[in-house]
């Protein structure tokens, strides 16, 4: 059974340079699990900072609208794949990320490379590997627009007429949360169409994984990191980057924006706050997420971790 490496972990860890290193031992190619840096044109403040060459597409038709190519790493001559496949005003779900990256996977496998996944969207990873949620039902937006307009409540009642086991099952704080309420609905909505879609394995049945984990040991020492960062991408022009995109049309309630840093810098631009207080709340966002990555993934007995 063919290997495959999976590299994941809390946010500036620098897991995408050891992906990059192990390619080179292992004559592998790097696939990104960020859900960040799928964005097009999102470069800057989500951290795309390798010297890449020239795109080169995979197909001349595109996979379910995404443009699925790779980059080559021009220092250390490694493919990089699932940067830059949607625009920043699309949704791209965990459902989406499977498609591509399995698509990705069978291509290197059948050259005789080795796939090695890097990211810290452990979603996406989870049920790539594992297929923990319904993955097979993808997102359906007309029902996602219909299904915004209503309060939490009545997402609630609207879940509750399909089951009242999986309303019950949820913890209080997504009992209360809108995207996760109505992607319960959108599976229950789903589900009679399911048996008529296209049903892919999860990665785990299909081939030997090695997963590794990355994360910081002393907190202060983590926050040092990230504030060092945030103030890097901020003076390589972070700001500069968001301003242009919303000139180019772009809106900041596109899904793309939802990454941590444009919401801070959009606020900024909008004079809601100074300069000093989007770095600050970046730097706390990013905080915040790292200790959520570490929870959820610390879960997973199959990782074995490594502290930086």
């Amino acid at each position: 059974m063919k290997t495959i490496y999976v590299i994941t972990g809390q946010t500036a860890t620098g897991k995408t340079a050891y992906a990059i290193k192990l390619a080179q031992k292992i004559n592998g190619e790097v696939i990104n699990a960020d859900s960040r840096q799928v964005y097009k044109h999102l470069t800057i403040v989500t951290g795309k900072d390798l010297q890449l060459t020239d795109r080169v597409f995979h197909t001349k038709e595109k996979t379910n609208c995404f443009d699925i190519g790779y980059y080559k790493c021009t220092d250390e001559n490694t493919l990089l794949w699932l940067y830059d496949i949607v625009e920043p005003w699309s949704e791209f779900s965990a459902y989406d990320y499977k498609i591509c990256a399995l698509e990705v996977i069978d291509d290197i496998v059948k050259r005789g490379k080795t796939p090695i996944i890097v990211g810290g969207s452990y979603l996406y990873i989870k049920n790539l590997l594992y297929d923990t949620v319904n993955t097979q039902i993808p997102p359906n937006k007309k029902l996602r627009d219909q299904l915004s307009k209503l309060s939490v409540e009545e997402l609630q009642k609207k879940l509750y007429s399909y089951t009242s086991s999986t309303l019950q099952s949820l913890n209080e704080s997504d009992q209360r949360n809108p995207h996760r309420l109505i992607r319960k609905i959108e599976i229950e909505e789903g589900r009679s169409e399911h048996k008529s879609r296209q049903y892919f394995e999860s990665l785990s049945k299909l081939y030997h994984i090695n997963l590794f984990g990355y994360y910081y040991q002393n907190r202060e020492d983590m926050k040092s990191v990230i504030a060092v960062r945030v103030s890097e991408r901020t003076k390589n022009g972070a700001v500069e980057e968001t301003e242009q995109l919303l000139k180019q049309g772009y809106s900041g309630d596109s899904p793309g924006f939802n990454a941590i840093g444009y919401q801070q810098i959009i606020s900024y631009l909008e004079n809601k706050i100074t300069k000093q207080q989007m770095i600050d709340v970046w730097i706390i966002k990013e905080v915040q997420y790292a200790k959520r990555q570490y929870t959820f993934m610390k879960q997973n007995r199959d990782i074995v971790w490594t502290a930086v």
